[in-house]
C-alpha cells in the first residue's frame, strides 16, 4: 500500500528540501484511482497501519495529519479525506442505492 514504515514521511513543506507531497499526491491518486475500480461505491476505506508495522505512532499520525492536509487543500474537487471508522464506512455505503452481492 501507498503508506508504509518504509516511505518517507509525507512532507508538505514546499521551503523544505526534501517536500514530496506533490509527488507522493499524484502516487497515491493513482493508487485510489485502481482501488476505486473495483468499488461499487465512491466510498473507499483505507487502512493505515496494523498492530506492529508502524512501531513510531506519532512519526505516522504527522504523516497522515499531512497526507489528508495536503490532498484535502490540493485535491479537494476529486477527493476528501478524514479519520474514520468501519462503522463510518459502513454508514456511508447505506447511502447509496446498491443492490450488494451475496454468495
Amino acid at each position: 500500500m501507498f503508506m508504509t514504515g518504509d516511505n518517507p514521511p509525507f512532507i508538505i513543506d514546499k521551503n523544505s528540501t526534501d517536500f514530496n507531497a506533490e509527488q507522493r499526491a499524484i502516487d497515491l491518486l493513482s493508487d485510489l484511482d485502481d482501488r476505486a475500480s473495483h468499488y461499487m461505491t465512491d466510498d473507499l476505506f483505507v487502512v493505515f497501519g496494523d498492530d506492529f508495522k508502524y512501531m513510531n505512532a506519532a512519526w505516522m499520525y504527522e504523516s497522515m495529519d499531512n497526507l489528508i492536509k495536503y490532498m484535502n487543500e490540493n485535491y479537494g474537487d476529486k477527493v476528501f479525506f478524514r479519520y474514520s471508522t468501519p462503522s463510518d464506512y459502513v454508514d456511508a455505503l447505506q447511502k447509496h442505492d446498491v443492490e450488494w452481492p451475496t454468495k
